[in-house]
């Protein structure tokens, strides 16, 4: 998955929406996906090097979903 490479979350490059990933559905296929917008951008109030951050079910192109995140960090809760 790549990410924003200047914030690391749990050791990894930050997800947010636009973040390029491989849904583990569809590895086998060599598809990569694109995590999208679920709600509209003026509700989206966590900005990762200036895009919304990714959270745990938000919805990626193939309509599978961010099944996890970090268990030390919340947003919005």
């Amino acid at each position: 998955m790549l990410g924003v490479a200047s914030v690391l979350v749990a050791g990894q490059p930050a997800a947010v929406v636009g973040t390029v990933c491989v849904c583990p559905l569809h590895v086998a296929l060599l598809m990569t996906n694109v995590i999208v917008p679920a709600v509209p951008p003026p509700l989206r109030r966590v900005l990762i090097g200036g895009f919304p951050a990714a959270r745990q079910g938000d919805q990626l192109t193939c309509r599978a979903t961010v099944s996890s995140g970090a268990a030390s960090v919340q947003i919005g809760g």
